[in-house]
């Protein structure tokens, strides 16, 4: 490892799938430095969220959730209303962050992509948290 790079065991996601590792694998060098290095490890997570979002609107249900007959009643209802909006907002999100690994620049609004995944990762804690 470089002075300013870092080792994958680190950086690296785990429980990968498969697109997600290949992704890894492609963009992965040892010695980027470690702002890459984690666009590269939420790239990977968001080829996974992606692939599990198109599972779940395939009707793979099983991807995120499982039922469970608790009551007498014999009918089911799961309501997800916002997973194509999610399938889309990944697919933005991973589009922008492989852009600027491709380009190595800074997103013209002024902030990095890294910028943009920590807000919105701490937009979805306060809204759960509510």
């Amino acid at each position: 490892m470089s002075e300013n790079g870092c080792d994958a065991t680190t950086f690296k996601p785990a429980g990968l799938g498969p697109r997600a590792l290949a992704l890894w694998d492609e963009l992965y060098a040892e010695d980027a430095p470690v702002g890459r290095v984690v666009l590269i490890g939420e790239a990977c997570r968001l080829t996974d969220r992606a692939d599990k979002l198109d599972l779940l609107l395939a009707g793979d249900i099983e991807t995120w959730a499982i039922l469970s007959h608790r009551t007498m009643r014999e009918d089911y209802e799961l309501k997800i209303d916002n997973a194509a909006s999610e399938a889309r907002q990944t697919a933005a999100v991973l589009s922008r962050i492989l852009t600027q690994l491709k380009t190595g620049g800074a997103e013209s609004s002024g902030g990095s992509i890294a910028d943009e995944i920590a807000a919105r990762r701490a937009a979805r804690q306060s809204d759960s948290a509510s």
